[in-house]
């Protein structure tokens, strides 16, 4: 207390002997102009690339979020899954729905990635995410995907959906949905 006194006392002596230091040509700055702030811009969501749409059985090569390719193949539907010997089964009026998926790298680098996360499977105006199931009737890709150039792993991304909904597209987007490049398939009638 007695210090922040001291200090107040000695700024007002200062002051009153050598006047305002603000005041003082010497102690002034020069007058800067002010430039004119451009407006905020607006946030614009990133812009995917949206491929053109293909049939099942075709392959699609699709750029991940740090600019390596993969190589994606939409091989068959397996419609529904059978369970097999797995436990678990659908929610009551759910069925599994697979989609035997081909991936391989193309470079440059490693690809490494869960494909089943930018994996949906649309159908009845709805996109379905898929799950972590492992039925017998479509042994499932692996969660975690690491491939080299020229390496390549195929297995099943299943699906839960409502039994009587019938599906008609699959999209693929990689890097777990956040890469450019969305690929989508035609899928046929469930017969």
């Amino acid at each position: 207390m007695v210090a922040a006194v001291g200090i107040g006392l000695f700024v007002a002596i200062r002051e009153a002997v050598f006047g305002d230091d603000s005041t003082n040509p010497r102690n002034a700055s020069p007058v800067q102009p002010v430039a004119p702030t451009a407006p905020p811009s607006q946030y614009q969501s990133p812009r995917s690339n949206r491929l053109p749409e293909v049939a099942l059985g075709r392959s699609v090569d699709v750029t991940t979020q740090d600019r390596s390719r993969v190589r994606v193949t939409a091989l068959t539907v397996v419609d529904p899954v059978a369970r097999g010997r797995y436990l678990l089964r659908p929610k009551r009026g759910n069925r599994w729905v697979g989609l035997r998926l081909k991936v391989e790298g193309l470079g440059p680098g490693v690809y490494k990635d869960a494909p089943s996360n930018g994996s949906r499977l649309l159908g009845g105006g709805r996109g379905f995410r898929a799950v972590t199931k492992q039925p017998d009737g479509c042994p499932s890709l692996d969660v975690l995907v690491k491939l080299a150039p020229g390496q390549s792993a195929t297995g099943c991304v299943i699906f839960e959906i409502p039994r009587g909904t019938s599906v008609s597209r699959f999209r693929f987007t990689p890097s777990s949905g956040f890469a450019p490049d969305v690929a989508t398939w035609r899928l046929p009638p469930r017969r």
